[in-house]
């Protein structure tokens, strides 16, 4: 995805990773936020590559998690999930990220008490 909404919510995504280096978790959160809003809206036609939604939707997953609301990691992290399966503009899976956030969701049940 070249240029408008796309490459804005790239730029956010990496402040928000420049913010979760420094360690700060609501800062980052605020980045991250952005980041999957921009993202969401898609390229000039609308097309949202769903695997950088879905790594965005992690990382807040991720902030969750190191506030210890895992309820709410819970929720992003599923909702990477869903953005990973649906892939990129073309359709394509990154079967690693989907992992991860697959690995996400169990490890937030677990810290939950429903696994």
């Amino acid at each position: 995805m070249k240029g408008g909404q796309a490459s804005l919510g790239r730029s956010l995504h990496q402040a928000g990773w420049r913010h979760s280096k420094l360690g700060k978790a609501e800062e980052e959160l605020l980045w991250f936020e952005r980041a999957a809003e921009e993202i969401g809206k898609g390229d000039i036609h609308g097309r949202v590559d769903h695997t950088e939604l879905g790594k965005t939707f992690h990382q807040l997953g991720w902030c969750y998690w190191n506030l210890g609301k895992f309820v709410l990691a819970l929720f992003w992290s599923e909702r990477a999930v869903a953005a990973t399966e649906k892939g990129d503009i073309d359709g394509r899976m990154d079967e690693e990220s989907l992992q991860i956030s697959r690995d996400a969701v169990k490890e937030c049940l677990k810290k939950l008490g429903r696994l």
